[in-house]
């Protein structure tokens, strides 16, 4: 029997296919931008250039121009610092005695660092001091710098220790031949003690000055931390015609979690490049292969648009050209595919995303149906009356439409109410219930019936994942520099509902008042915990909340439990099969749990068939959980979501198959058995 549509559920009907239609707009912007910048740019380090190059026994410029040729299209140059012209013997530092205790004396072997290194600290706004100070005058803790009679000499009070780790800019040799192998230069500047916005500015415009276009800062902060993260952002933000007030942008790692990043890159409003990169601790345990394949899923699944390589440390006579190959297989990865499947990028110089321009309105009516659908929820879950459906409607109208529109933190508390509300509707709408179909004794008919509640399930989920991606169609979504709220919650909260309900006897029956529906729910509810347990049954409730708990810690972004290298070396496999890996929790678990319960249900074993359904529901929360990470491509996370569906289909039949085979058997054994319970 089914409800009859009334007024309320009208109403319900409209508001969700206009706030469709809107979300769908929202997300064809979204493709927009993301189709509009498929450039990925490849940087080696300078330093591990001319190493290379000298072992090699190539020019440094030969070296840079053959790996030009093979897509890196940028030089990463770390700034000198005092104490790495130490090293190299530029400089000298000696402790001499004074009056009042010591300080020390920096002999500058060459007058042009002297210089660079005078034009650094004045940049910084470090004291100084250009007088030729003699030795007896000296004073305690000062530092003073010394070259030839033809350079000044000059002195600081700041200590020789807190001045050997600060950046004196970058080499001029090294700018020169990235130059001339015709490479952006992209600066590793670190922080510094005292930064205020007038000094940070200095750097950022001598930078621009030696043509530099992206800066990836060096150390554990970013510069301006801590207290002028947003005035620096300031300085690196673009304008309509993509150029900073400096003319410098900034790279931020990925999973580099350096202090002040998270200030910085919401002041940015997302305008910044999306780098990814390797650490050299982590190369060493990692494989050729391996590193290939994280930058190229780095590039095409997450907007990575800089990818920050580092060179192979290996012996042998021919480790340039075995780079060389690395780096051509890195490229050939990245782009590897065509436009269809999120593959294909093109190699040149990174720029940022432009904006997503989503009208308010949009989101205003996402709002709406965001309301209208957790109002279809609760017309589910209990029978409510036509004027308490109105008026819940319009406060939830008033709520969500509210939040849609209120900021950031609003539209992503909405895009949480609508990441649970829709895969909840999903769900229950199936849920196994005994007389709700006719029992078919045929295999094709119950694996038909499956198909068919699979596909409206996926349906009704689909009108939530247009609700949150629409909602979160933004450019500071789509490079992370904001993501979905409540990713945990997204996942657990559906599944509980459904585990209450089903133990309460189910949702709302038509023709059910509330009062009559709150006394069987306490009943039912009353009678499951007074029934004593066995313990096979306590082991199954233990290991059902192992399972839940392992879910809902890989699950979000920064996942708690670690892959397994089986489960990644069957990824990378997937990888190369398919266009798109699709998720584990769709294909393996959560679909082929749906198809093998739906068809137990038509097959009339609905006892064995509503706890294999609470395992099915994992699918539809993991594929609406698919799309909420926004700074996955859109193409991708369809490819993704569609070839779970497939898949999990094809297993679920082969599962249900091989079900069938065997309670026929046992029941053959045993002609006297019930069916409907678990063999």
């Amino acid at each position: 029997m089914q409800r009859r549509l009334t007024p309320l559920s009208t109403l319900i009907a409209l508001l969700i296919a206009a706030g469709t239609l809107a979300g769908l707009y929202g997300m064809a912007l979204r493709f927009r931008v993301e189709r509009e910048n498929r450039r990925v740019e490849l940087g080696l380090e300078f330093q591990e250039i001319s190493a290379l190059a000298q072992f090699s026994g190539e020019s440094t410029l030969a070296t840079l121009q053959q790996f030009h040729q093979r897509d890196v299209d940028a030089v990463i140059i770390t700034e000198d610092t005092i104490s790495s012209l130490e090293t190299t013997g530029a400089v000298r530092m000696n402790t001499v005695a004074t009056p009042d205790g010591s300080c020390t004396v920096v002999k500058v072997v060459d007058p042009i660092i002297e210089v660079r290194i005078l034009k650094a600290l004045q940049l910084r706004g470090i004291p100084l001091k250009a007088v030729d100070t003699p030795p007896n005058l000296r004073k305690a803790g000062h530092t003073y710098f010394v070259s030839t009679p033809q350079v000044p000499s000059f002195h600081t009070p700041v200590s020789y220790a807190n001045l050997r780790t600060l950046g004196i800019g970058l080499s001029p040799r090294a700018v020169e031949l990235a130059h001339a192998a015709h490479m952006d230069v992209v600066a590793r500047v670190g922080n510094y003690p005292d930064v205020d916005v007038a000094s940070a500015k200095r750097v950022l415009d001598q930078l621009h000055r030696e043509g530099v276009t992206l800066v990836i800062f060096s150390g554990q902060d970013v510069l301006g931390y801590r207290g002028v993260e947003k005035q620096v952002a300031a300085l690196m933000l673009p304008n309509n015609h993509g150029v900073s007030p400096t003319g410098v942008m900034y790279g931020e790692v990925e999973f580099g979690k350096q202090h002040g990043n998270s200030t910085l890159a919401a002041a940015l409003k997302g305008a910044y490049i999306r780098v990814h990169s390797i650490q050299a601790a982590e190369m060493g345990d990692m494989t050729e292969p391996a590193m290939v394949e994280r930058f190229g899923l780095a590039a095409r699944e997450r907007n990575i648009r800089f990818c920050y390589v580092r060179l192979l440390t290996q012996a042998g006579d021919h480790t340039l050209q075995e780079n060389l190959q690395y780096v051509s297989r890195v490229a050939a990865r990245i782009a590897h595919g065509n436009t269809w499947d999120g593959g294909a990028m093109a190699f040149g110089t990174a720029r940022p995303f432009h904006r997503v321009d989503e009208p308010v309105i949009v989101r205003a009516l996402i709002g709406l149906a965001i309301a209208a659908g957790m109002v279809w929820l609760i017309m589910i879950l209990f029978p409510i009356s036509t004027v308490v459906g109105v008026e819940l409607l319009a406060v939830l109208v008033l709520i969500c439409a509210g939040l849609s529109i209120a900021g950031d933190e609003g539209r992503k508390l909405a895009a949480l109410l609508a990441g649970i509300t829709f895969p909840c509707i999903a769900c229950l709408r199936a849920l196994p219930k005994k007389g709700d179909t006719s029992p078919s004794n045929s295999i094709v008919s119950s694996l038909l019936f499956a198909y068919k509640t699979l596909a409206t399930a996926c349906a009704t989920t689909v009108l939530g994942i247009i609700a949150v991606d629409g909602l979160l169609a933004s450019r500071i979504f789509v490079v992370k520099a904001q993501q979905f709220m409540g990713i945990k919650a997204q996942h657990a909260v559906p599944i509980l509902i459904l585990i209450v309900f089903i133990l309460a006897g189910g949702p709302a029956i038509v023709g059910e008042n509330l009062k009559l529906f709150c006394i069987r729910a306490y009943q039912r509810l009353r009678t499951v915990i007074m029934e004593p347990a066995l313990y096979w049954q306590l082991l199954l409730m233990m290991l059902g909340l192992a399972a839940i708990a392992i879910v809902l810690a890989r699950s979000g972004n920064d996942s708690s439990v670690a892959v397994s290298p089986l489960e990644m070396k069957a990824r990378a496999l997937l990888d190369h099969v398919l266009p798109v890996r699709p998720r584990t929790k769709e294909f393996l678990v959560g679909h082929p749990a749906w198809v093998l319960a739906l068809a137990l249900h038509k097959k009339g074993r609905t006892k064995l068939a509503v706890p294999v359904f609470i395992v099915a529901a994992l699918g539809q929360v993991s594929l609406l959980n698919t799309f909420c990470h926004i700074h996955t491509p859109l193409i991708i996370a369809a490819w993704r979501g569609g070839l779970g569906i497939l898949i999990g289909a094809v297993l679920g039949t082969c599962c249900f198959v091989i079900v069938e085979i065997i309670a026929s058997r046992l029941l053959a054994a045993n002609p006297k058995a019930d069916a409907g319970q678990p063999a």
